[in-house]
């Protein structure tokens, strides 16, 4: 019987924990759209011109 009411509890603190993190996820929504929007696109255009120089061995001012 202990151990029924040891399961019992275990589970009530996990709800609770999972309805906690819920609100807080519903409360504080993350948006990665604009975390990603600040770099810009000086970011691409250095991955791209540093990708044609490793692949294809051209240099930076044949490429713009």
């Amino acid at each position: 019987m202990t151990m029924l009411f040891r399961i019992i509890s275990w589970l009530n603190v996990t709800a609770r924990l999972c309805a906690t993190s819920l609100c807080l996820m519903l409360l504080f929504p993350y948006h990665p759209a604009m975390a990603a929007d600040r770099a810009g696109d000086e970011f691409m255009t250095g991955y791209v011109a540093s990708i044609l120089e490793r692949d294809l061995h051209w240099k930076e001012t044949a490429i713009f």
